[in-house]
């Protein structure tokens, strides 16, 4: 809450309990409510309206009072100012049986506006259909004000149907009708129309006797648009003074920063905001909002800041600075060295006056955080904004991408991940954790991948096969056998985990790369034992581990594997071929190696670059030449393209 918001809340409850105690005192039921909502219309910080009708609520028959039609209005006016349109149209539809008369056009169109802050179309225009048929939106200013509705909803075809109607049925548009259209125009670049619209308002100025500040203030703003010179804008304003006897406020100068800024005239906002000194004109956070986006769109993110302070205690929370705040706060973020301080500053105005920021900027704030490694802070903003829900707006995905980033140092992505289990636990999805078991193997951390998997533990996110068999890879590339006997404990307790061949090769294989082939082999054993069987893929696997194997047994158990596959019709593929050629070779058996190949030939099996690579590469030095001219003879298409890739073909393990 900010100082004059804090302010105004302590004159109401002031004047409360003074009326409350001294009942003998109590003024006349008009001038008591007018200095109670006089003090609420000054403050749009939620809590305020309840509080005045609690006032109200309590007052009134403690007074012997009884609602009046003046009453309706002022709370109708309320509700307005802070878009509560549930209320609005609930006491608009079933006013208290005492006000004096039923409620007439201005009431009704204090609804409107408080419907039209809401942003819900269909009930706005619901509402106005209701209006014409009660006969209270005969006149031009019940227009207007639809109008500008309109215009705040973005409904700019419904504005310009319900212009040609008041042309054709009436009611007659005034002046302040193109002033509204003008600005209109201004906003969505329609220069033609405008100037339609301008001769509009020159044509009905001419019968009346004063101009009103808002067709000034769309005049201006439509000679700021075409272009004029700041002594042009400064003669405006002195003629506004001397002809029209109207004085320059906030709101004439708020008028030609908005056009300025969207329009990005030749004018900055940063000129028309020293216009505010020059005029004498108090600014206001509307003013202070668009001078700001200004500068941080330019790139001055120090002056935007310095505005910011200046006004952050007096300015009220409007849309205009809600947004110009939340871009100062994304520009902040993004500097080479965020200033967690000044950010945390900011961040703690905005939600003590709860007010909610764009998905954007809440983006923007917790990367920051996260980067700088202020957990405390994080997890605070993701409680105060509910982020830790199904249909959260920033999905776990969002932070998982930057913790994962090649970019991202260890330290940062580990703690990062804990503080996001803590927070999101339930709300990662599965390929989430992949990513982050896959980053931490990246990082040669397979304790770390191993704690990501257990944790799924905790969420309703179940083990799988293919999870499973995914972090069993990137432990075996890293050859760590303690996180490797962890994860297949785990496995072995796991209940809901029906283990595949895919993935009982996958943990046959994480032991052959930690040189554990004892275990690899009886794996394989229960391989065999399932009733899918062995695959081309497990069968490579058992061939490797016995090739890198320097016991006496190993090339017999070898040999014999293959023989009694072969012997039940297994269809060997060529990379199991290819382990094959490479666990003879590596045993010494160079003859038998080629013989391999030789048979796969006769067998009517073309040897592809893996296999004659292999075969190559496994062979001694003296025998490397056999090979070659084998391959010149036998498969020469293979030998070329192994030439033109400048290296005989390794195979991968």
């Amino acid at each position: 809450m900010d100082h004059a918001s804090r302010e105004h809340l302590r004159k109401l409850q002031n004047l409360y309990e003074q009326y409350k105690v001294q009942k003998q005192f109590a003024p006349s039921p008009g001038i008591k409510l007018r200095q109670i909502l006089k003090v609420l219309e000054k403050s749009k910080v939620p809590g305020h309206v309840e509080f005045g009708k609690k006032v109200f609520d309590e007052l009134m028959p403690y007074w012997g009072l009884a609602y009046t039609k003046e009453d309706c209005a002022a709370l109708l006016k309320l509700y307005s100012r802070q878009g509560m349109a549930k209320e609005a149209l609930q006491l608009l539809r079933n006013p208290p049986a005492t006000a004096d008369g039923p409620l007439g056009s201005a009431e009704w169109r204090f609804a409107l506006d408080a419907v039209a802050r809401e942003g819900n179309k269909e009930d706005l225009r619901a509402l106005w259909e209701e209006m014409r048929e009660k006969g209270v939106a005969q006149f031009t200013d019940a227009y207007n004000d639809y109008i500008t509705c309109l215009g705040e909803t973005k409904q700019n075809e419904e504005i310009w149907h319900l212009y040609e109607t008041m042309l054709e049925k009436g009611p007659v548009p005034d002046a302040e009708t193109y002033a509204l259209l003008i600005m209109q125009c201004i906003d969505n670049d329609n220069m033609e129309k405008a100037k339609e619209m301008m001769a509009g308002l020159f044509s009905v100025s001419e019968h009346i006797d004063k101009i009103n500040e808002n067709c000034r203030n769309a005049t201006l703003a439509y000679q700021l648009w075409e272009g004029v010179t700041m002594d042009a804008i400064r003669g405006a304003l002195k003629s506004m003074k001397d002809d029209d006897g109207l004085q320059p406020t906030t709101r004439t100068i708020n008028t030609l920063l908005r056009t300025s800024y969207n329009k990005q005239t030749q004018i900055t906002p940063e000129q028309l905001w020293n216009l505010f000194a020059e005029q004498k004109i108090e600014p206001d956070g509307d003013s202070a909002g668009y001078t700001m986006k200004a500068l941080i769109r330019r790139g001055d993110t120090g002056g935007a800041l310095q505005i910011y302070n200046d006004t952050r205690r007096n300015a009220e929370w409007t849309e205009t600075v809600l947004n110009a705040t939340a871009l100062l706060l994304q520009a902040l973020a993004k500097a080479p060295s965020p200033d967690i301080e000044t950010i945390s500053s900011i961040l703690k105005d905005i939600l003590e006056a709860r007010k909610k920021l764009s998905t954007v900027t809440l983006q923007a704030l917790l990367m920051v955080y996260l980067r700088a490694e202020d957990y405390d802070s994080w997890e605070i903003l993701c409680q105060k904004y509910d982020l830790a829900r199904k249909d959260s707006p920033i999905p776990v995905k969002f932070f998982v991408d930057y913790l994962t980033d090649p970019e991202t140092p260890l330290n940062i992505a580990w703690d990062g991940y804990q503080n996001l289990h803590k927070v999101f636990r339930d709300y990662f999805t599965r390929p989430d954790r992949v990513a982050l078991m896959n980053c931490f193997i990246g990082h040669r951390r397979a304790d770390m991948a191993s704690r990501v998997l257990f944790d799924m533990r905790d969420t309703p996110l179940e083990w799988d096969n293919k999870t499973c068999t995914q972090i069993l890879a990137g432990i075996g590339q890293l050859r760590d056998i303690q996180a490797l006997e962890m994860v297949h404990t785990q496995l072995k307790m796991d209940l809901n985990i029906d283990p595949d061949v895919i993935l009982l090769s996958a943990l046959m294989n994480a032991y052959n790369h930690c040189g554990m082939p004892k275990t690899a082999h009886r794996i394989w054993l229960q391989i065999c034992a399932h009733p899918d069987g062995p695959t081309t893929g497990s069968v490579s696997i058992i061939l490797d581990t016995f090739s890198h194997t320097s016991h006496p047994s190993a090339y017999k158990r070898g040999e014999q594997i293959w023989q009694e596959l072969k012997a039940q019709g297994f269809e060997f593929d060529l990379r199991c071929y290819a382990t094959y050629v490479e666990f003879r070779a590596r045993h010494n058996r160079f003859a038998q190696a080629m013989d391999v190949v030789r048979e796969m030939i006769a067998n009517g099996i073309r040897p592809d670059e893996v296999v004659v690579g292999t075969l190559y590469n496994t062979m001694r030095q003296d025998r490397k030449m056999e090979v070659e001219l084998w391959a010149k003879e036998n498969v020469p298409e293979v030998w070329e393209k192994l030439l033109e890739r400048g290296t005989k073909n390794e195979r991968v393990r």
